[in-house]
């Protein structure tokens, strides 16, 4: 249901919009879009991932090499110093 907001001394109806963060589960669609709405903040960037047909697909905007190379591997460092976060609490166990 839109909620009613006053703007300007007037009654307005908006949606209300909730945008989530990245997270670990989002699907292509989700990260692609919110990397999308904040493309404007990037100066580099570096796509990586594997088509429908199993192939492997990297596209990179213009982009020094030695930079992609050192984007790539502080990417893989970052991968592995990754844990996922214990969400066990967040759950009330058998309720």
């Amino acid at each position: 249901m839109p909620e009613l907001r006053i703007i300007d001394g007037t009654p307005t109806e908006e949606p209300k919009v909730v945008e989530l963060g990245a997270h670990s589960n989002m699907s292509v669609v989700e990260c692609l879009e919110l990397n999308n709405r904040r493309a404007a903040e990037f100066t580099e960037v570096i796509v990586i991932a594997f088509h429908q047909d199993g192939s492997f697909i990297v596209n990179a905007s213009h982009i020094k090499l030695p930079l992609a190379n050192w984007m790539i591997d502080h990417a893989k460092q970052h991968v592995m110093d990754y844990k996922e976060p214990d969400r066990s609490k967040d759950f009330l166990l058998g309720a």
